[in-house]
């Protein structure tokens, strides 16, 4: 499974909520697929809720129907976004390396 990020509002803060996408073309029967989509949510979920620390985007709740998981908001974008910016100087590869190591 796979998920689409959003940008929503949740108590008056932007959030990201990001949307689990079932997978499709699946061997097993429907409710195979829907009960594993649903476990690999909740073990998403489950650990989100339990990585408590200032690098890391906080699990702030959930969305039933569709799954989803509400999120605090990345202002600055995604890691993925700022690698493919260009080549990053020692600088910011040294703050990057201490931020992951502090999460």
């Amino acid at each position: 499974a796979f998920s689409v990020v959003y940008k929503g509002m949740f108590k008056g803060n932007k959030v990201a909520i990001k949307k689990k996408v079932a997978p499709s073309g699946e061997d097993a029967s429907k409710r195979e697929v829907q009960m594993r989509h649903f476990d690999d949510f909740r073990a998403e979920a489950w650990i989100m809720k339990r990585m408590v620390h200032p690098c890391i985007i906080q699990l702030l709740g959930f969305i039933r129907s569709p799954l989803a998981l509400v999120l605090e908001f990345a202002p600055y974008g995604t890691l993925y976004e700022h690698l493919r910016q260009g080549p990053l100087d020692m600088e910011q590869k040294l703050k990057m390396c201490c931020d992951m190591a502090r999460a």
